[in-house]
């Protein structure tokens, strides 16, 4: 499942995110809801440097994207209090969205 994801205006400079949570026809509930936001709110914090980098250089920074990787699915596992484990299960599980291409 796609947790959230990045855009970027590049004539105004503006950075959105969001948070997708397939309910399909189930009410959304409060639980659910704060999880979104902490979700959102440990997304933005964790790429922040790295936004703030491309809007100051234009470029983005090299990185080690392995281990941001690890640290991004140490910082899921802790949020919602499950193992390492099952997160890295349940990416592996995930299925891409359609139209969507690797690259």
């Amino acid at each position: 499942i796609k947790v959230g994801r990045f855009g970027l205006d590049p004539a105004g400079g503006e950075v959105d995110c969001e948070v997708i949570l397939p309910l399909e026809d189930a009410p959304l509930t409060f639980r659910q809801l704060q999880r979104c936001v902490a979700a959102l709110v440990l997304l933005v914090q964790q790429q922040r440097p790295r936004f703030e980098a491309i809007l100051a250089t234009g470029e983005d920074p090299a990185r080690d994207e392995g281990a941001q990787l690890d640290q991004f699915v140490d910082q899921l596992a802790a949020l919602f209090g499950v193992s390492r484990e099952e997160i890295l299960d349940q990416l592996a599980d995930a299925q891409p969205p359609p139209g969507a291409t690797d690259g």
